[in-house]
């Protein structure tokens, strides 16, 4: 297990990928042993593949059967969560990719799996080639975007107002959702998904943020919800020695565009992190999602890393 750990450390360090090995401002040995915790939490739950060269780790892949995706879709569904391989050549690359994927598939033959989904780091050229060769589809593009609320003007913020939602709250923030979700999600833009299905997703998704320990954030005009915002508190303790908030979901009824309530629905966010003492946000988004694109800008987060979404159906 020590051999192991040591190899996958090292392959961390020489292909970092996502938001905390790629941040500069948290120091390597630090994230490394963070993502080193993540894959034993996610073993427990997931498989691992391992592919070695000359004795060698030389690459992995990690993945699962998203129980969720299945009720929801009727298709067995599986997720890949890690494709890592060592950096080499071009055809090394490639080459290593492919062993990964063909162990992966073998998997997928005994376990009925009807569609893969895979996000993958951006800078991983090699592997998203090879996953094309394999007839995955590319559909969406994710950027992982943060900022140090340290870094915010919190004196521009003093004329916010909000509240954070009840229970009572739960029908029309689902409504305000359902009707103004970015339908430009990999799941929208599958036409093997049905639509029904993926409204049903996000429905339910509102309905377990409600009874999670999610902050759902609203905001008002003339006592009308116009607009709602759900996100995450996290304490990393030890291993990043940071309280984050993750930003979630932002949405803003239709009727109100165009009035400045998006950009008072991020202040409104910032705001209740900076009250409740968050050290950092981390946020992903749609890169088609231009609007709040824009408004990450205006409040000036940075970019981290970027992931790309594919599919592949296996009855095809």
């Amino acid at each position: 297990m020590k051999d192991l750990e040591s190899a996958i450390k090292r392959m961390f360090l020489n292909r970092p990928f996502g938001r905390i090995l790629l941040d500069r401002k948290v120091d390597d040995k630090i994230a490394v042993n963070y993502e080193w915790e993540e894959i034993l939490k996610y073993s427990r739950e997931g498989v691992f593949e391992f592919e070695y060269s000359e004795g060698e780790l030389v690459g992995l892949i990690g993945f699962h059967v998203s129980q969720y995706d299945t009720d929801i879709f009727k298709k067995r569904t599986a997720i890949v969560k890690y494709l890592i391989v060592e950096e080499g050549s071009d055809a090394f690359e490639a080459v290593v990719t492919d062993a990964l994927l063909n162990k992966f598939n073998l998997w997928v033959k005994k376990s009925n799996i009807e569609v893969a989904i895979a996000r993958i780091d951006s800078s991983f050229f090699n592997s998203i080639l090879a996953l094309q060769k394999q007839k995955y589809c590319f559909y969406e593009t994710i950027t992982y975007k943060t900022l140090l609320t340290s870094e915010i003007d919190a004196k521009s913020l003093d004329q916010v107002d909000f509240r954070f939602a009840s229970i009572d709250d739960l029908s029309i923030v689902k409504k305000i959702a359902l009707k103004n979700t970015f339908r430009k999600s990999h799941f929208y833009l599958d036409p093997e998904f049905s639509e029904t299905h993926t409204d049903m997703m996000y429905a339910n998704w509102i309905d377990n943020s409600f009874k999670s320990n999610d902050r759902i954030i609203v905001v008002e005009e003339n006592t009308r919800i116009v607009g709602a915002f759900i996100y995450d508190v996290v304490i990393f303790g030890d291993k990043l020695d940071s309280k984050r908030a993750i930003w979630k979901s932002a949405f803003i009824d239709g009727n109100f565009r165009k009035k400045g309530l998006g950009k008072m629905l991020f202040g409104a966010a910032l705001k209740a992190c900076i009250n409740e003492g968050v050290a950092s946000i981390d946020s992903s988004l749609i890169v088609k999602n231009i609007p709040s694109q824009n408004l990450h800008t205006y409040y000036k987060f940075k970019l981290v890393s970027v992931s790309y979404t594919f599919h592949r159906w296996f009855h095809k």
